[in-house]
């Protein structure tokens, strides 16, 4: 993965963050980044083709993500409420939404029961660790953070990190300031000195208005990132100098 960091805005943050004074420190949403967060949306809109209601998937996340998963990552409503209130303003009748809200509801469940690290995460994170890395997760989800402490340890990564908040315990959602500046503080160290590694443009776009430099994984983040890996071994060679395969 010689080629995997793509730089999208000078300096590059290899050459910032990497001296003799400075131990690079990176703030990861998880979501996305270390593991799959489509398959349980991608379901959803099968089965809701097959009842007559047609999203593509791209609209269907911007929807969702904008008008809904907030409140759901804040507590401020649950994923039940928020997706039969989502059904019914599509023109779903109430008992086929209430059908399909169960349906969706246990598949949930059941697959963030069974999460899956992406390729090449887990080598990564200890590459990283290696090289002195620092680690901190800052997570939209409708778990706490000794929640989501407990999916990364049914991974096998919990130990890789410093710090882990939660949007559930902040009460507030991405791209509010809170969320990236929490974790910093938590830290102990300034905006300026951290990393935020993401994959959507609005959460990239926050964390840099925090003050934090920020890096896209994958396919998504865009011209919202300073710089751009490909996959999140990508990360390996951009802050501890060496390729991760």
């Amino acid at each position: 993965m010689g080629n995997s960091a793509v730089a999208l805005g000078p300096p590059p943050l290899s050459a910032n963050h990497r001296s003799a004074n400075h131990t690079p420190t990176l703030l990861l949403e998880p979501s996305g980044v270390l593991y799959e967060a489509t398959v349980w949306r991608r379901w959803l809109l099968r089965l809701l083709s097959r009842m007559g209601l047609s999203f593509s998937y791209d609209g269907f996340c911007e929807i969702w993500e904008y008008h809904y998963l907030p409140d759901i990552h804040s507590g401020r409503s649950t994923l039940k409420h928020s997706l039969s209130v989502f059904l019914r303003a599509s023109g779903l009748p109430a008992p086929q939404a209430d059908e399909v809200v169960s349906a969706a509801a246990a598949r949930h469940k059941a697959l963030e029961s069974e999460p899956h690290l992406f390729p090449g995460v887990a080598a990564a994170l200890e590459q990283l660790s290696q090289h002195g890395v620092g680690l901190a997760i800052s997570a939209d989800c409708d778990l706490s953070s000794a929640e989501l402490r407990g999916k990364l340890e049914q991974l096998g990564i919990a130990g890789r990190f410093r710090h882990i908040v939660s949007s559930r315990d902040l009460g507030r959602a991405k791209p509010e300031p809170v969320c990236y500046l929490a974790a910093v503080t938590a830290l102990g160290l300034s905006p300026a000195s951290v990393t935020y590694v993401g994959c959507r443009s609005e959460d990239l776009t926050g964390a840099r208005e925090a003050g934090l430099a920020t890096v896209s994984v994958g396919g998504y983040g865009g011209p919202a990132a300073d710089q751009h890996v490909a996959r999140f071994g990508g990360l390996v060679e951009m802050f501890a100098g060496t390729t991760c395969h």
